[in-house]
């Protein structure tokens, strides 16, 4: 089972959430000091000034922590899913290799059968054994276009 690109886009905005949850908070314990050092008047202002200073950096290193965390989730993701798409790419690529391999062979197979014995039977597989072989053909084109693409 493949990365849920949802899921894990979800995931990251969650964190995303949590990051503006921090920020209203920060905005609330600066108001709250603005709010002290304009009303109260006192010796332990300078060491609750502090404190709320201390606490303010801390939510900015939290939430900078979680911003990075939720774009990493992101692009870490979005990576994984690439990895995931060429890689199941490369499997019908190979596939459609194989079985373009098998249909050109048993196309030139039943020519020269043909051309040997040229009877309606022959013919009608020979006939048949073509429409395989373009159909492979086709498979093969775009799975080679989609390894390109992805590559």
């Amino acid at each position: 089972m493949g990365i849920d690109l949802y899921q894990t886009n979800a995931q990251a905005r969650r964190i995303s959430a949590y990051t503006d949850d921090l920020t209203t908070v920060k905005r609330i314990l600066q108001s709250y000091k603005n709010t002290l050092h304009q009303n109260w008047d006192a010796s332990e202002m300078a060491n609750i000034s502090a404190g709320l200073d201390k606490l303010i950096r801390e939510i900015d290193s939290v939430s900078t922590q979680l911003t990075s965390l939720s774009n990493k989730i992101i692009s870490s993701a979005a990576q994984v899913k690439r990895e995931e798409d060429l890689a199941a790419a490369k499997v019908a690529f190979n596939r459609a290799s194989s079985e373009f391999s098998a249909a050109k062979q048993n196309y030139i197979r039943l020519q020269n059968l043909y051309y040997s014995n040229p009877t309606d039977a022959v013919e009608r597989n020979m006939n048949e054994a073509r429409r395989r072989y373009y159909d492979a053909l086709s498979r093969y084109n775009s799975a080679s276009a989609k390894v390109k693409s992805l590559s």
